[in-house]
């Protein structure tokens, strides 16, 4: 039996093998590639506004993650880190959708009101990119420099979003990789593994008020962020 509840939001993720729960939420938010998840949960509530969060560069550099967005055609496309090129999308879509872009420093800014210790966090945190001493200096000095503060994943960057904008919902987090990253159901990313050691130091900082709102699909999840597990209906799709 489905369940309606307007209480709820659900964030997806690209973790392999996550469930979907079998719930008709208002708004999705999906990560990245996470959108093609995002449109198989679309095809049994089909009602659920959707917001897709991308960063710019996987938008612009990466054939499998901008099909995926492009397919699931969002009510909304929220950019961080960067600006969306626009002319890979058709004219037709830009029509029907809203985008919303922040740049490398103001998304780096908008994350740390979400955390213990504000900047510093963010700081500290993502120094645990790098596992060497001098590879920890040149990255953070790289970051200052040019590359800009990534900082939080976009799969957890997507539940802060949620939470800031359904600050009385549960969020519901189905396919974020806080423990372990790389993998998606799509493919492997280097990138995406060293950026999990990232989110683990995060979220420990995560204020309290976001954790105590936070449910998950993920047995992992649930241990690891000793965040409460689901245990309702899963949808029966992989």
């Amino acid at each position: 039996m489905k369940i309606n509840s307007k209480d709820y939001v659900l964030v997806i993720g690209s973790k392999p093998l996550s469930r979907l729960p079998n719930i008709n939420v208002s708004k999705v938010y999906c990560a990245n590639g996470a959108a093609e998840r995002c449109l198989v949960y679309k095809k049994y509530f089909p009602n659920s506004k959707t917001t897709s969060v991308v960063s710019a560069s996987e938008f612009n550099k990466r054939l499998e993650i901008r099909d995926r967005i492009i397919s699931l055609k969002p009510d909304n496309l929220y950019c961080r880190f960067g600006i969306l090129d626009k002319s890979l999308m058709s004219s037709d879509l830009l029509k029907k959708i809203n985008i919303f872009s922040l740049g490398k420093f103001k998304q780096f800014i908008w994350q740390a009101k979400f955390y213990k210790y504000g900047i510093l966090t963010l700081f500290f945190s993502e120094l645990a990119y790098e596992k060497k001493f001098f590879k920890k200096i040149k990255h953070f000095y790289d970051c200052l420099r040019w590359r800009g503060f990534l900082c939080s994943s976009t799969g957890l960057y997507s539940i802060l979003l949620a939470h800031l904008e359904n600050p009385k919902s549960t969020i519901l987090v189905s396919g974020v990789g806080i423990k372990s990253g790389g993998k998606t159901f799509y493919g492997s990313n280097k990138n995406k593994i060293f950026r999990s050691d990232v989110d683990k130091k995060l979220f420990q900082k995560l204020k309290k008020r976001i954790k105590q709102k936070l449910i998950t699909t993920d047995q992992e999840m649930s241990e690891f962020c000793k965040i409460p597990i689901w245990k309702k209906n899963l949808l029966s799709c992989k």
